[in-house]
């Protein structure tokens, strides 16, 4: 069969499922996968499809055969098909999966194999993970990994941890909104509103920001100054919908 023609029913495929017709994505991705029964990429999403539409048994046949499949230094797909394992509540098999990974400094998997340690209470093993990955941080990591310090109460660790953002080259805004995250969860609400406030003042119109300085407002049923933030916020980014509606 053509790649050509695979791919065709990939993409036709993953246009069904934008528009919410499951059914449909697993019907193209069925004939996609029999003609291309190599391509990990398909049967990964041949099984997301199926255990969207609640099709347990069936996504979870297709699953062992990607498993089986997976290279030892093959962590896209294995760092999926562990994500998809652990969604079906396999969370050991997960572990396994990665575990045997040739993960290296691979970001994606490296911080899957962290959470689910920290879901199965294995702190230590996680923290090491951590560990390693902030050897090379990027944002997402820095963010996960003070997370979880601070879930643990080492503060000070969290804190040191939140300084390396500062060496990364971050586009204007992403720190702070790093670092608020971890005033919502460690620290206090009051402490996130304040950051984001005068980070979204001082970096002007970068959307995301005020997009979570309101959100964050909204959530916490802060009523004060609201319309006037409202208000600041969509002359900061006149090009946001969201914000002008």
């Amino acid at each position: 069969v053509a790649p050509r023609r695979v791919d065709a029913r990939v993409l036709l495929a993953r246009l069904y499922a934008r528009t919410a017709n499951l059914s449909g994505a697993v019907t193209e991705l069925q004939q996609a996968h029999a003609d291309a029964p190599h391509r990990l990429d398909i049967a990964l999403d041949l099984t997301q499809y199926l255990q969207d539409l609640g099709e347990v048994e069936r996504a979870a046949r297709q699953l062992e055969g990607v498993v089986a499949d997976v290279a030892s230094d093959d962590t896209v797909h294995g760092a999926r098909a562990a994500a998809l394992l652990a969604r079906q509540g396999r969370v050991e098999d997960a572990i396994a999966m990665l575990e045997k990974l040739e993960r290296g400094t691979d970001e994606n998997a490296g911080l899957l194999l962290a959470n689910l340690y920290r879901r199965r209470g294995r702190i230590a093993q996680a923290s090491a993970v951590y560990e390693g990955l902030l050897r090379h941080p990027s944002a997402s990591t820095v963010e996960l990994a003070a997370d979880f310090y601070g879930a643990e109460g080492d503060h000070a660790r969290a804190a040191s941890t939140l300084a390396l953002l500062d060496d990364l080259p971050l586009k204007p805004g992403t720190a702070d909104l790093v670092r608020a995250s971890y005033d919502v969860r460690h620290g206090t609400p009051a402490e996130a509103i304040a950051r984001l406030a005068e980070a979204a003042r001082r970096v002007g119109s970068n959307e995301l920001l005020w997009q979570n300085l309101l959100t964050l407002k909204v959530r916490l049923s802060e009523q004060e100054g609201l319309a006037d933030l409202v208000a600041e916020a969509a002359a900061a980014c006149p090009h946001d919908a969201g914000l002008r509606e």
